[in-house]
């Protein structure tokens, strides 16, 4: 989140903000997989956030975001939530 900052005044708020909630561990075989998943989608010309790929990493997502249906194409395994019509 600390990359989308728009100047000195905006991160240290940022930060300050983030300071509150605690860290979760992320295990080290997670960032591999992150790793392989955006080897694996810019292979296939797929580009997304960052953001999204460790969020679309090792959990079912739910979301509106136009974005992971194109990563679900490259990653089945990818579980989004889907809503009852």
């Amino acid at each position: 989140m600390l990359y989308g900052a728009r100047d000195p005044l905006h991160y240290r708020r940022l930060e300050a903000a983030l300071a509150q909630f605690p860290n979760v561990d992320f295990p080290e075989v997670l960032w591999e997989q992150v790793g392989h998943h955006l080897f694996l989608l810019r292979s296939n010309s797929v580009t997304v956030p960052f953001p999204n790929v460790v969020i679309a990493t090792d959990i079912e997502v739910w979301t509106r975001d136009h974005h992971y249906p194109l990563i679900q194409r490259i990653l089945p395994a990818l579980r989004l939530f889907q809503e009852l019509p």
